[in-house]
């Protein structure tokens, strides 16, 4: 599965340090999780927007949904 550019921009006025971002790709009916990532952004200052492209692998015959966590 190839999922579109996504961004995260930081809010507030304090720098966010070793920013995470944990994906997972879910098939909808099972519940079960068919891949994951781990993306590291590092450190982003306040309303600096970071975009990035990731693949993850599932069978084009599934329903899926992206789970994403900071």
């Amino acid at each position: 599965m190839h999922m579109q550019p996504a961004t995260y921009t930081t809010r507030g006025t304090p720098s966010a340090d070793n920013v995470r971002l944990d994906l997972n790709l879910v098939n909808i009916r099972r519940h079960q999780i068919r891949d994951s990532r781990q993306i590291f952004i590092g450190t982003l200052a306040p309303g600096q927007t970071q975009s990035f492209e990731t693949i993850l692998d599932g069978d084009c015959t599934q329903d899926y949904r992206v789970e994403a966590y900071l």
